[in-house]
């Protein structure tokens, strides 16, 4: 790779990374925003991307970057099957890392990686049931009687901790005389 200009990426967690541009490029988002000129001397904040994934979705960049090389002595036919096998040994990750990567491989709009994660998935989810699949990855069975109102506030209370309302528990209401009697004497 020749000498080139590096970028600054910032994931969601704050930390950031220093790559060569050919290396961002392969972001079409991160692409774009180098075309308009939105790049000079500014950190790109990338806050739908984990260090974790970030990480692994420069490694891969680095490693499929179209300047890359093969080994000396290689040959094409070489150099090809060697990325297919880093590119298995890549996408052998436990499921939250590879469900990172393709929500980072699509929010980045890096269509290779996006292709081979979603082919791992597909390759894990291939020939299981759906009773199988649920299992695998802890999703709920759909239940349309579950559809309520009712239903769907419980969910959102227990995902956001909220309370349920409690009149009870509400500080001390004055009568509208009271209010009154309040602001007049301030008033006068």
């Amino acid at each position: 790779m020749a000498a080139n200009k590096m970028i600054t990426l910032r994931s969601s967690e704050g930390d950031e990374f220093v790559v060569a541009e050919e290396v961002a490029k392969m972001s079409v988002t991160i692409s774009h925003m180098i075309e308009d000129d939105c790049v000079n001397n500014i950190t790109l904040p990338l806050n739908n991307v984990s260090s974790k994934s970030l990480s692994l979705v420069i490694n891969y960049c680095n490693k499929h970057v179209p300047e890359a090389k093969p080994a000396e002595g290689s040959t094409a036919m070489e150099a090809e099957k060697e990325m297919e096998t880093w590119d298995k040994e890549f996408v052998n990750v436990d499921d939250d890392t590879l469900f990172d990567l393709i929500l980072a491989a699509n929010y980045l709009s890096i269509q290779g990686l996006l292709d081979l994660t979603s082919k791992k998935l597909t390759d894990q989810i291939a020939g299981k049931t759906p009773d199988q699949i649920r299992k695998m990855y802890k999703i709920k069975n759909y239940n349309p009687e579950d559809e309520t109102e009712d239903h769907w506030e419980d969910q959102v209370r227990e995902k956001c901790k909220i309370k349920n309302y409690n009149p009870e528990e509400e500080p001390e209401v004055h009568s509208e005389n009271q209010l009154a009697a309040f602001s007049q004497g301030m008033t006068t």
